[in-house]
């Protein structure tokens, strides 16, 4: 025999899933918030099968640009 449940009971569940709602929409914001202040950046380099006939010298690589050339 199911049992119904009490105004009260109805009350408490109602309050909790937009407690659990609200502090995750919070999480969500706050992660939003951190990917728009840190924007991330990606490189890809695949090592040539040939030699091109142009190409230039980098004068100055940052770590990142290092990384990948030692990489491959």
């Amino acid at each position: 025999m199911a049992r119904k449940l009490s105004k009260a009971n109805i009350a408490l569940i109602f309050f909790t899933v937009i407690l659990l709602l609200s502090v995750y929409a919070q999480i969500q914001y706050q992660t939003q918030m951190w990917s728009d202040i840190e924007p991330s950046y990606g490189i890809h380099a695949n090592k040539l099968t040939e030699k091109p006939a142009k190409y230039f010298v980098l004068s100055n690589p940052d770590q990142y640009v290092l990384k990948v050339i030692d990489d491959k």
